[in-house]
């Protein structure tokens, strides 16, 4: 996981779901005490392509090589105090 935030976060896989299709996270936070569990949408993917052995943006013309292929997805529904225990986990690391 990795561009967390209280609205949504990017997924770290080499099998992403299709666009628009409804996902739930549960991930545990760092001295957590309780996993965090928000449903949301997987709002775009970049995959990786075997045929070529590349991995890359969908969308990219040059098909320029990245490093986490996954998914990003958006928050909609989770409890309060499991948006409020993101806020504080991102705020305790600036």
């Amino acid at each position: 996981m990795r561009d967390l935030s209280d609205n949504g976060t990017f997924i770290m896989t080499l099998a992403p779901p299709p666009r628009d299709i409804k996902i739930t996270a549960r991930f545990t936070l760092p001295g957590a005490q309780h996993d965090v569990v928000a449903t949301g949408l997987a709002v775009y993917d970049i995959g990786y392509n075997l045929n070529q052995n590349i991995i890359a943006h969908p969308s990219s013309r040059d098909k320029k090589i990245i490093a986490l292929p996954g998914f990003g997805c958006t928050f909609d529904e989770m409890t309060d105090a499991d948006r409020g225990a993101i806020r504080e986990f991102l705020m305790s690391r600036k």
